[in-house]
């Protein structure tokens, strides 16, 4: 008869502080590359050399993650959260065919430096702007609507 092999039981003390440890640094990583990817969609929206398309792209993820509305929310634990991965993951993807190669260079040294530095804090200024821009377009679309509506 053959044994089964059944894997360490998580009572034990090795398997909680080595798996804890090793997932919560895995963690730590991915976040700090996601607030990467944030510096460098940040960066290649302010870039001139960024062609109008980029930078439509770019300042459209930057803004959905930085909006106070959002299709899920993100207070909600973890699918908050994983709406704002994949519309990053997404724009990045398209930033990335998007944008000229020397832009992009350049804004993933500047995002590192900021990163280690930790010299330019965008989320003030960008709250603020992209609140004013995602308020404006709810209210056309709200105007838009009820407009809509009335002639019928």
């Amino acid at each position: 008869m053959s044994e089964v092999l059944l894997p360490i039981p998580p009572e034990t003390p090795e398997y909680t502080r080595h798996n804890r440890r090793e997932s919560a640094s895995k963690v730590k990583q991915q976040a700090l590359a996601l607030r990467q990817e944030v510096f460098v969609l940040w960066f290649i929206l302010k870039d001139r050399r960024t062609p109008w398309y980029s930078r439509a792209v770019a300042a459209s993820a930057v803004g959905y993650i930085f909006s106070p509305i959002q299709l899920i929310p993100s207070f909600i634990p973890f699918v908050g959260l994983m709406d704002d991965v994949a519309v990053l993951s997404a724009g990045m993807a398209l930033v990335r065919c998007l944008t000229i190669e020397a832009v992009l260079q350049d804004a993933r040294a500047r995002a590192q430096e900021v990163l280690q530095t930790g010299a330019e804090n965008i989320k003030p200024s960008v709250v603020r702007t992209m609140t004013i821009v995602i308020a404006a377009i709810w209210l056309a679309a709200t105007i838009a609507a009820a407009l809509f509506l009335y002639r019928r």
